[in-house]
């Protein structure tokens, strides 16, 4: 399993440096003890669209207890991205779980989405430190965001980022981009990878 930004990051620049990656065990979902055919059902009908994995992955879903990690990734898929095509939602996921993976970041989602939330305006996810509420209010966007974090964490889908630790809104112009690669863009979002991180495979 996988492990587990605001529309601008404010990173300093960085000279690539080679650091060895983290194999840290994706968040935790608890299961009830209740023996599913889960894995059974996704053999007969695998999913082809990311909008058949959100409607896939729902009975899954409501069977799990989420912890505290799911929350916080959910939180970041929201608040960053739910206005975002659901490509742009899942990556902005990835990038998320690409920095719990590289030991230049903390080692937990719950640390990288909020790291430096004291700072105002001046935090890794602009909506962490913003002064605003991270409580949730449009409902269906948030439960939307629970399973695209869900088929991040568990590894459902492929890495649209490329190993991306940033990304940035396509209108604004931010001083850090010049050091790195960019990688992909969906919706309003572009991603960026520095070269010092290779993702695990």
């Amino acid at each position: 399993m996988n492990k587990f930004l605001g529309l601008f990051l404010a990173m300093p620049l960085m000279i690539p440096v080679i650091l060895p990656s983290r194999d840290i065990p994706a968040p935790s979902f608890h299961a009830d003890p209740v023996e599913t055919a889960a894995a059974d059902i996704e053999e007969l009908a695998a999913p082809g669209t990311l909008q058949e994995l959100l409607t896939f992955v729902e009975p899954e879903l409501r069977q799990l207890t989420v912890s505290d990690q799911h929350k916080c990734l959910a939180q970041a898929v929201y608040f960053e991205a739910r206005s975002e095509p659901l490509e742009g939602q899942l990556a902005v996921a990835q990038v998320v779980l690409n920095r719990v993976r590289d030991a230049r970041y903390p080692s937990t989602v719950c640390h990288v989405v909020f790291q430096n939330e004291h700072w105002r305006n001046r935090c890794q996810f602009s909506f962490a430190c913003d002064g605003r509420s991270d409580n949730p209010k449009e409902a269906r966007a948030w439960r939307r965001a629970q399973k695209i974090a869900f088929i991040a964490a568990t590894g459902r889908w492929n890495d649209l980022t490329e190993a991306a630790t940033h990304y940035h809104a396509d209108y604004v112009n931010p001083y850090w981009k010049v050091a790195f690669n960019q990688t992909a863009q969906y919706g309003r979002h572009v991603f960026y990878r520095d070269g010092a991180f290779t993702a695990a495979p």
